[in-house]
């Protein structure tokens, strides 16, 4: 199964960070998590591996596996085209059936159609002939990405919506409790896309509003400058009023909380009154967590997961720079939500068998116990605090980079003499 890291397998933040094992963002690892717990049959063996240099990685594949399942995201975007034509000369090779689960198009907010990725279409192309030869449809996002396909020429019984994998993580049973109110002393979770200059006034207004506000951060250069003390590395420039430099308020303070293991966050997430950002998974590993969202979709991708899935949302550039979270949560239904998960991951299931996956959905008993010592290996591996300058991995990496400079500073004067 493809995967940035296996989870069963403890890995500190300081190596994550180091090797990138989050994928530039750490929600991967909420669907890639939902996926693998899903595979976890008594009957099953899973290797977890990425797409890497390795010279006859498809014969490697062939010799060793009965299937190759391909969790993704956002992958039919500018960005990702050189790791998906290495998925497609690699698929290309494959003689064993190959599944692809929950891959999306990454379009603006408002666009549907195929003229807005003229330049990736024959690489989409490729990679979709390669693996509907091997499997019997491909599982996509959403209305956005099946529209994409279908006008690229791919038929209905080749496209299947459904939706993102994470949300199916515990089968029928989501529940979300009800939206309880909030004041000033509320514990409000933001999450927020650094590169949509908006939400650094959203992030800014709010976490004056709400003094318990935290911030979860995805993105691997923030959690670089958790885990260092120090700023970013050159290059990196989020838009104005992100918190993502040492210096920065929200990191400053001690609230910014950055979640390595997803069962961590969503546990933690659990703790939240709301949570509510431009973050997909971010939002999704609340309601996981049973924790009310509400998401400010800022383009296809997040949008048509808000969509299918019933999520409550809004777009971002419809809310003004001073939204309340309170105003959003106050409209919010989840009523649909809830009643229409269960016909959601029915589908989903339907769409396992088709593709021939076996799955601990199919209610055997021995699976059950198989399901529980998944689980048992994850609570074992997982990192059970977040990241942050104040309490966490951070602060301790902080101190001693301090420590360092004052032996360096003490140094520096009796070599100069000596010299």
């Amino acid at each position: 199964m493809r995967a940035n890291r296996d989870l069963r397998k403890h890995a500190s933040p300081q190596r994550i960070a180091e090797l990138n094992l989050i994928g530039n963002n750490s929600g991967n690892s909420v669907f890639a998590h939902a996926v693998h717990r899903a595979l976890s049959t008594a009957s099953n063996d899973i290797t977890i591996g990425t797409v890497g240099r390795k010279s006859d990685l498809a014969g490697h594949i062939n010799e060793r596996y009965d299937q190759y399942v391909i969790p993704l995201a956002n992958a039919f975007r500018r960005s990702f085209i050189e790791r998906l034509d290495q998925y497609s000369e690699i698929i290309e090779g494959l003689r064993i059936p190959v599944v692809v689960i929950g891959v999306g198009a990454q379009l603006d907010d408002r666009a549907t159609g195929i003229g807005r990725l003229p330049r990736i279409r024959p690489n989409v192309e490729r990679f979709m002939r390669a693996v509907l030869k091997r499997s019997a449809s491909v599982g996509v996002r959403g209305e956005v990405t099946y529209n994409y396909l279908r006008d690229l020429g791919f038929s209905d019984d080749e496209v299947h919506i459904i939706g993102c994998p994470s949300l199916f993580q515990f089968g029928e049973a989501l529940a979300v409790r009800p939206y309880d109110g909030l004041d000033s002393d509320s514990l409000v979770s933001i999450n927020i896309s650094p590169y949509r200059d908006k939400m650094g006034a959203i992030a800014s207004v709010n976490a004056a509003r709400y003094p318990r506000l935290q911030y979860v951060p995805q993105d691997l250069g923030t959690l670089r400058v958790l885990l260092h003390g120090s700023d970013p590395e050159p290059g990196i420039n989020y838009a104005p009023g992100i918190p993502y430099r040492i210096s920065d308020p929200l990191i400053r303070d001690g609230r910014t909380q950055f979640f390595i293991d997803p069962t961590t966050w969503e546990q933690w997430l659990a703790t939240r009154d709301v949570s509510f950002g431009t973050r997909i998974h971010g939002n999704i590993a609340a309601l996981l967590g049973g924790t009310p969202s509400f998401v400010l979709a800022h383009d296809s991708r997040t949008l048509e997961l808000a969509e299918y899935h019933e999520i409550p949302h809004r777009r971002l550039d419809d809310v003004p720079d001073d939204v309340d979270p309170r105003d959003l949560f106050e409209q919010a239904d989840f009523s649909a939500f809830h009643r229409n998960h269960p016909e959601r991951f029915d589908n989903y299931v339907r769409f396992l068998n088709n593709n021939g996956i076996d799955h601990i959905f199919r209610g055997h008993r021995e699976d059950s116990a198989a399901v529980r010592n998944f689980d048992r290996q994850i609570e074992l591996a997982r990192n059970k605090r977040p990241v942050s300058v104040s309490g966490g991995f951070g602060s301790a990496v902080s101190r001693k980079r301090k420590r360092l400079r004052e032996v360096g500073a003490a140094i520096l004067p009796r070599s100069r003499r000596k010299s």
